[in-house]
């Protein structure tokens, strides 16, 4: 009242100077005025004309569907009076609102908070841009689409439409009758639509946005809300009671939406201000008390706001979620737009609301209802984090710890509450009315039943909750949380900043309509400061929990030979074939296998995972190749490495234990995890070729055959088999391509793909054992389903070379490369017979002579093990006249070909010397020669590179130089010069 007349007394002021004094004077000072009391901002009141004030008018004029002329003189004075009359008779009629509850008790619940007044210069956001911006990053996007308590309206879209409609004229003309079947009650689409707006809003503000102001602009076009009394008046009483509880929780709730969000709702001024005098209207003028009876005599006892323990009389209606909201609307409303009646009617509201706090800091109006009342207890924390804010901000005030007529503080009663919720029994059956209004949806259980299974089973009480949820509970009142179970807070706004539980997960479904005080506080930055110090707590907690379980991990840190084997279906017989071994290094937690091992490419040993924890027990997954290489299979392995077990199957949703077939067996064999397993010196003494016997024994048999006879050559820790004996079984082809690896400890790993039937049948094939440099050892192992190999392996013993000159036989063998024959004393290398195909077409005649011919060129070739391609090729022949008796081939080392030989061909043209006419990159075979000295050297070149080239590189280097020879005996241009005299 004393604002209405302090605007009246400005009104009568203005318009006597206006009167009195000239226009130029005081026509700018006046305007501004005018200006700021109809809402509009001018900037400072100063008299002087700038910008700011002409962008008023414009903003004015526009409101009013008019033009501004850009001039300021005694016509926009007048107009603005006009408005301004307008404005204060509107208010005028406004009186102040009847509330049958707090007029009966008004003496009694008196608190200091009715004789606060609003600040035309308060708002609620101050940087409102950073505010909505930090919301959208929290939120958007993340809410799940439900329409929940909606689903019969069939889609988002319907119910949408449903909730923009509510409180109009059609919804009045639906209200005259009883509800349609089928429908919901307006009262419950009231509470649905607030939860699936708030979801709409926050999952999409520019969505959201839209209904809220569709609702309010329907609002305005359809007047219901301004005056609530007048058209409830006309609906049917069996109605009444549903409408004046929609309306209470509804609106105000909306209204106090739009007194924090009105920013983001980007309406023109004249419908803001209109929505500002729509809301003043309602808080002014809405009574519920004569609908809420009018249905029913009973509901007109109010509550007893004296009793500790007999609250109600007839209905909580009288004190309960009613007052929460028209309290938060009312002051959130009341305090954003100046409005002195929107308070004050908030505040009698609250008044209300804490006096049903008794002295024991139970929330009576709804303990009366019983054990199942304890999601309705609950509605009352985010009201009171609300309005704690605003009071704080508006006046400094600590509301949460402001005691009520009882004595409690809201601090108190939110702890007492949450107490309460996880033992009931006791104060819920002490306050209970005696009235079975409702059984728990978790299991439709009256209260004496639940009384007697809370007896039994006192654990059992979240079964009864009934919409009280205790991370909703932390979360929707974080500044009593805070304050009062600072440890739950912790955990719980822990748990959303790493997301294990995201907040949005509980805030949907609050009947807030998008309003949560834990988003509308981490929106302000409230949590800044301890978003921060827990992130970095937990970072801290994290690296003093790496380190200790580094340290203990610490112990199990070291080189690893991992014993592997597989189990196989063997005569119908489960049997496990050792794989052979492959090197493990734990470092710190972290496994890592040795790649170079031939297991580990074989049986695709990448796809396995170790895991390994501070005790010791370590589990392998993952999944391995399987006998088609095309295929694979699960594993999933565990065991500890304190014992000297293998790591068994164990079940695992994604592998049975019956599908799993490899083991392992760990062996420390170092505690550095970087130990050297190599061992050069005793790999050396194992270097060399060996003859290998392969006997077969049927799978139906009792007796082994021998098969192929074969030599393998190992050199530094790899392994080729040469393939020799053709004509045998396994087909020397495959025996070629077998792979081999040994180590120090006379371990040697075969494995690749094998044939027993006359390469119709071929099988993955491994064999694992010990082999000997000083005797003979045998490995068996199988083949298919039950077919036994054995290998007899025995290294080659080293021949004693016989010189040429003591040699009285006809035909000799030299050094294993050359034929000598006594007849015509000549010296010819042995012809191979391996060449597949030949492209001789860049092989010409360059060079002759009446002695000499010289071919070169590039020829590219292949053989039964290989594709060769092009080599240079200089061949000499002397005596072209007749079959030659001395020729000679310069045989080019490319890098291409041979990209590790250029060292070992360096140290053999320094040991050795060089060919007569040799080029830096060749050495000389001499194929056909009577010259013993070109032999020697042949044969010291050879040698050398085999000394300083491993052995398979030799063995690649070996067969070049054959099939060159066996190239030349087959080239048409050169094979006359091969023929004997």
């Amino acid at each position: 009242m004393f604002g209405y007349c302090l605007r009246l007394l400005i009104l009568i002021f203005l318009i006597f100077n206006i009167q009195t004094l000239s226009v130029a004077a005081n026509d700018v000072l006046t305007t501004q005025k005018l200006l700021t009391e109809l809402g509009y901002n001018p900037g400072p009141i100063d008299g002087s004309y700038g910008g700011k004030t002409r962008l008023a008018l414009e903003d004015y004029y526009t409101d009013q569907r008019r033009t501004f002329d850009g001039k300021l003189d005694l016509n926009e004075v007048i107009d603005l009076i006009a408005s301004f009359e307008t404005l204060m008779s509107l208010k005028s009629e406004l009186k102040k609102p009847v509330h049958m509850q707090h007029a009966r008790y008004s003496n009694y619940i008196a608190t200091s908070f009715r004789d606060l007044k609003v600040n035309k210069n308060f708002t609620l956001i101050d940087n409102f841009a950073s505010f909505i911006e930090t919301q959208n990053k929290k939120t958007r996007g993340r809410l799940p689409n439900s329409l929940g308590p909606l689903h019969y309206l069939k889609n988002e879209a319907s119910s949408l439409d449903a909730c923009t409609n509510i409180f109009d004229k059609t919804s009045v003309q639906n209200a005259k009758q009883p509800s349609l079947t089928g429908t919901l009650k307006i009262h419950d689409l009231a509470i649905n639509c607030a939860t699936i707006i708030s979801q709409v809003f926050l999952n999409d503000p520019k969505k959201g946005i839209n209904i809220y102001r569709k609702i309010l602009q329907n609002w305005l076009e359809n007047g219901i809300i301004q005056n609530p009394n007048a058209f409830l008046g006309k609906i049917s009483r069996k109605n009444t009671q549903n409408w004046a509880y929609a309306i209470s929780s509804f609106v105000p709730n909306i209204l106090a939406h739009y007194a924090i969000y009105h920013r983001l709702y980007d309406l023109d001024h004249f419908t803001h201000q209109n929505i500002i005098l729509m809301g003043e209207a309602f808080f002014a003028q809405w009574d519920y008390y004569p609908f809420l009876t009018k249905q029913d005599q009973w509901r007109s006892k109010l509550c007893n706001l004296k009793s500790q323990t007999k609250v109600i009389k007839s209905t909580n209606d009288h004190c309960g979620s009613y007052t929460f909201r028209m309290a938060t609307g009312g002051i959130y409303f009341g305090l954003e737009f100046n409005s002195q009646i929107a308070f004050d009617t908030g505040v009698r509201n609250l008044e209300v609301m804490l006096a049903t706090f008794n002295k024991d800091a139970i929330y009576v109006s709804q303990a009366e209802r019983g054990i199942c009342a304890l999601g309705y207890m609950g509605q009352f924390p985010p009201h009171f984090e609300l309005i704690h804010y605003a009071f704080q901000k508006a006046y400094g005030i600590d509301f949460i710890n402001i005691k009520n007529i009882n004595g409690v503080t809201p601090a108190e009663a939110y702890l007492k509450l949450w107490k309460v919720a996880h033992d009931p029994l006791d104060t819920l059956v002490k306050y209970w009315n005696g009235h079975d209004q409702m059984s728990c949806s978790e299991n439709g259980k009256n209260q004496l039943e639940m009384v007697e299974q809370l007896t039994k089973y006192p654990s059992s009480y979240r079964e009864f909750w009934n919409g009280f949820n205790d991370k909703k509970f932390i979360l929707l009142s974080p500044f009593l949380a805070l304050q009062e179970l600072p440890e739950e807070w912790k955990v719980t706004f822990q748990s959303d900043i790493d997301r294990s539980f995201p907040f949005e997960s509980e805030i949907q479904d609050i009947d807030m309509v998008g309003i949560n005080p834990f988003l509308m506080q981490f929106s302000l930055g409230s949590f800044n400061a301890e978003q921060k110090r827990l992130i970095e707590e937990k970072r801290t907690v994290k690296q003093a929990e790496r380190l200790r379980l580094q340290n203990k991990l610490k112990q199990y840190d070291g080189t690893y030979k991992v014993h592997l084997e597989l189990r196989r279906s063997v005569n119908d017989n489960q049997v496990y074939q050792p794989l052979g071994s492959i090197i493990l290094r734990f470092n710190r937690g972290q496994a890592k296998l040795d790649q170079t091992s031939i297991l580990y490419q074989a049986f695709g040993l990448n796809g396995i995972n170790f895991s390994l924890d501070q005790n010791g027990y370590v589990v392998a997954s993952g999944q391995i190749l399987a006998e088609r290489n095309y295929e694979k299979k699960c594993i999933h392995i565990a065991g500890n490495l304190n014992s000297n077990q293998k790591l068994i199957p164990i079940l695992d949703n994604n592998c049975r234990i019956n599908d799993q077939h490899l083991t392992m067996k760990f062996e420390k064999i170092s505690h550095e995890p970087d130990f050297d397993v190599t061992n050069k010196g005793e790999i050396e003494n194992l270097n060399g070729n060996y003859d290998v016997r392969w006997f077969i024994k049927g799978l139906n048999s009792v007796a082994r055959t021998l098969h192929a006879k074969d030599t393998l050559a190992l050199s530094n820790g790899i392994g080729v088999f040469l393939g020799n004996d053709t004509s045998k079984q396994p087909s020397s082809e495959l025996r070629r391509k077998l792979l081999v690896q040994y180590n120090a400890n006379s371990e040697i790993i075969i494995l690749g793909f094998l044939d027993l039937m006359e390469k119709k049948d071929v099988k993955k094939w491994f064999a694992f054992g010990e082999f000997s440099s000083v005797r003979k050892t045998t490995i068996k192992t199988i083949w298919g389903l039950g077919d036994e190999i054995e290998l007899e392996i025995e290294k080659q013993k080293i021949k004693e070379i016989a010189k040429v000159e003591d040699i009285k036989i006809d035909l000799f063998n030299y050094n294993d490369d050359f034929i000598f024959d006594e007849k015509n004393k000549i010296y010819q290398f042995k012809r191979h017979s391996e060449i597949t195909g030949i492209n001789e077409s860049d092989l010409s005649l360059s060079v002759i002579t009446e002695d000499e011919k010289k071919f070169s060129g590039d020829v590219a070739y292949k053989t039964n093990r290989n594709i060769f391609g092009t080599t240079w090729i200089d061949l000499k022949i002397k005596d072209a006249s007749d079959a030659s008796q001395n020729i000679k081939i310069a045989f080019q080392i490319e890098k291409e070909s041979f990209p590790n030989f250029s060292e070992a061909f360096s140290i053999s043209k320094s040991e050795c010397g060089i060919f007569e006419d040799m080029a830096d990159d060749s050495f000389i075979i001499p194929l056909k020669t009577g010259n013993l000295s070109e032999i020697d050297l042949f044969n010291c070149y050879t040698d050398t590179l085999q000394k300083n080239l491993n052995q398979v590189d030799f063995a690649i280097l070996k067969d070049r130089i054959n099939t060159v020879i066996s190239l030349l005996h087959s080239l048409d241009l050169t094979q006359n010069y091969f023929q004997s005299p």
